[in-house]
């Protein structure tokens, strides 16, 4: 799945609810570019301003003008990664009920599979918010995040007013979470989905509510 262009940006370069212009456009995806690359290869403590606005092509004013510093910048790389793999992973379940499936654990299974190998697409920004090298409240939004995985997860394996239903939806969420802090470290693609189809087996073994 290719990841699209998210031209709903806040900024302090437009009023708020107006849109960017094709120029701030242009320098604030440049600046997001240029600190995914910098950030992959130094992390977020050692990554520099002027790093980062020498890897853009930009300026100090415009980084400034269009995130403030570069916690945002990291911020921003985070919400447009975690709403990518969101919706890879929401595009793998409709695509598996549009096949037919009307078992809720294959279908969480599909996106399961298309959340971990889209980890490994995107590697370089997985291994670093996986990291632990993170601006201050960074963790409060991952745990918001998480929080948000393990609720779709409850309705995909349709677990609601289960026993140990939650129980369940978080330990496959954690399963799932650990698959993808090592499938970020294969060499190919191919090493990504046999491990893929592994950590798929141990997700399989988990998931039948207990009665």
């Amino acid at each position: 799945m290719a990841r699209t262009s998210d031209t709903r940006q806040e900024t302090s370069s437009a009023a708020p609810g107006q849109p960017l212009s094709k120029r701030a456009l242009a320098t604030r995806n440049a600046l997001l570019d240029g600190a995914r690359r910098v950030f992959a290869a130094n992390g977020f403590e050692g990554a520099t301003i002027s790093e980062i606005v020498a890897s853009s092509g930009t300026s100090v004013g415009s980084l400034y003008n269009q995130f403030g510093g570069k916690e945002h910048l990291f911020l921003e790389l985070h919400r447009r990664h975690s709403g990518w793999l969101w919706a890879a992973t929401q595009q793998a379940i409709e695509g598996a009920r549009e096949a037919g499936e009307r078992d809720p654990f294959r279908i969480y299974l599909a996106g399961a599979r298309a959340y971990l190998l889209g980890c490994w697409d995107e590697r370089d920004l997985a291994r670093l918010f996986l990291s632990g090298d993170n601006p201050p409240g960074f963790d409060a939004i991952a745990r918001s995040g998480l929080r948000r995985w393990i609720d779709q997860n409850m309705g995909v394996l349709q677990l609601e007013g289960r026993r140990f239903g939650e129980a369940l939806a978080a330990a496959v969420t954690g399963v799932v979470a650990a698959g993808a802090r090592q499938i970020v470290e294969c060499a190919t693609r191919e090493e990504a989905t046999e491990l893929t189809d592994y950590f798929a087996t141990l997700v399989s073994r988990l998931a039948q509510p207990i009665e």
